[in-house]
């Protein structure tokens, strides 16, 4: 009865929908954070790098060019777009039960010979978004603690450089 009403509903395969795409959002996310994180914490650090530099190692400095600014700039630009466009599309699922469980009841209270079918639309719908949500809401407590250590260690290289940069050149 409930596989039915969920295959049956328009409705019900838009939230299905919906949560396929937002699969694939997590599937970016994730794949984009990873690369960052794997980028940024192997081998040796960047303010290593600049410590070497400082004490007459310019070959560990060099190393360290333009180049590695530029990509890390762009996987985290991706890495943050595609996070955000999964963690904003949970949301959304809460919002399209309750939605589903509005379309559910208006035809009950319309014509009370549609009562049966009209609130297996308003609970299944329920019960997708509720679910959806939840399980993607695991995937995002995963995802953000990730993401939040990535940032803060693209915050914490830019401001070593910009420090290294500034007292390189005083003028």
């Amino acid at each position: 009865m409930i596989a039915q009403s969920i295959w049956n509903n328009h409705y019900n395969l838009l939230i299905i929908f919906l949560a396929v795409v937002n699969l694939y959002f997590l599937y970016m996310a994730f794949q984009k954070i990873r690369l960052l994180k794997k980028e940024l914490y192997t081998g040796e650090s960047v303010l290593e790098k600049l410590i070497s530099k400082r004490l007459g190692k310019p070959d560990a400095a060099e190393r360290l060019g333009k180049d590695d600014f530029h990509r890390w700039e762009e996987l985290y630009r991706e890495a943050t777009r595609w996070f955000h466009l999964f963690s904003g599309t949970i949301s959304v699922f809460p919002l399209l039960g309750v939605g589903g469980t509005v379309l559910g009841i208006i035809p009950a209270v319309i014509n009370f010979e549609n009562v049966q079918s009209s609130f297996a639309l308003a609970l299944v719908s329920t019960l997708l978004g509720v679910l959806f949500a939840i399980f993607f809401k695991f995937f995002e407590s995963y995802l953000s603690g990730n993401y939040t250590l990535v940032s803060e260690r693209i915050n914490t290289l830019t401001v070593d450089v910009a420090r290294f940069l500034f007292d390189k050149d005083p003028t």
